[in-house]
């Protein structure tokens, strides 16, 4: 029992570092800019996540919706029989709806540098310009297992861009520029 224990976690993790070495080796052979258009004035590029991530969250969030709509409508005309599939399918319904949320954020989401400043465009919400002046520190993005940066000033958190996005060796490339007093952190370079 506990060497199955162990060979199933064993399995995972090499299963794990596989598909993080594989998604680097994509980054690294791929495109590297975004063809994105941008809405500012004097933009140098953009910053933005893949196309295939929002497609993929969109894509799950319809079969969620659907699976659940299927469940509600058995449980409907089955009746009593299997009723516990009514609640089930309607928060299958809703993790879908949450899915098309962040797709859209996720399609949404982007920095579109300018000579003087990087307008971040959040998930919703008005874009908000950031002077590259305002930059106090470049912090290493921990949460993320692909890194990144995070740009932030004394008070709080300006924006933050991870290692699978394209643009993001111009951005480092324009943060060194512009901003050579901030070191970079080493995990913060470009694959």
């Amino acid at each position: 029992m506990f060497v199955r224990i162990l060979l199933s976690l064993l399995i995972t993790a090499v299963v794990l570092v596989a598909i993080l070495i594989i998604m680097s080796t994509v980054v690294r052979r791929g495109q590297n800019a975004s063809t994105r258009q941008a809405t500012q004035p004097d933009v140098l590029f953009v910053v933005s996540s893949r196309g295939w991530q929002s497609r993929v969250l969109g894509w799950v969030g319809i079969l969620l919706i659907a699976g659940g709509i299927v469940l509600v409508v058995l449980a409907v005309v089955l009746g009593g029989s299997s009723a516990g599939g009514g609640p089930f399918g309607v928060i299958l319904g809703l993790a879908g709806l949450l899915f098309l949320w962040m797709a859209r954020g996720v399609s949404r989401a982007r920095l579109e540098v300018t000579p003087d400043s990087v307008w971040v465009f959040g998930w919703s919400g008005a874009p908000t310009k950031v002077p590259v002046g305002e930059i106090a520190k470049l912090a290493p993005l921990s949460r993320n297992n692909y890194g990144g940066v995070i740009a932030r000033s004394p008070k709080k958190r300006l924006f933050s861009a991870n290692r699978l996005m394209l643009g993001y060796p111009q951005l480092i490339d324009y943060l060194h520029t512009n901003r050579s007093d901030l070191p970079i952190p080493d995990t913060s370079q470009p694959f």
